[in-house]
């Protein structure tokens, strides 16, 4: 019951921010957190960033996935949002 409480009150944050905002911070994380994964690959196999042009693909498929699953992710928290408000006012 606690987890359920704190997810309303962490997605209540969300919500009033907006889906753009929403989708627009995690593409910022994906993008630092993707980045730095793999020039540290790159650094630890110890070649030159201009390697960096190699995992280029990987980046834009991981992009694509993140672009179709956000929107999916917002709308399955905001389900499970309304579903949480609605058996908590009952």
């Amino acid at each position: 019951m606690r987890n359920n409480e704190k997810f309303i009150k962490s997605w209540g944050k969300y919500r009033k921010k907006g889906k753009s905002k929403y989708m627009l911070i995690r593409g910022i994380i994906y993008t630092i957190v993707s980045w730095s994964t793999f020039i540290a690959f790159i650094l630890v196999k110890g070649n030159d960033l201009n390697q960096l042009t190699k995992y280029l693909p990987l980046f834009f498929g991981g992009l694509m996935g993140f672009i179709i699953s956000s929107p999916i992710a917002w709308n399955k928290n905001e389900e499970k949002y309304h579903k949480l408000l609605k058996n908590k006012v009952s």
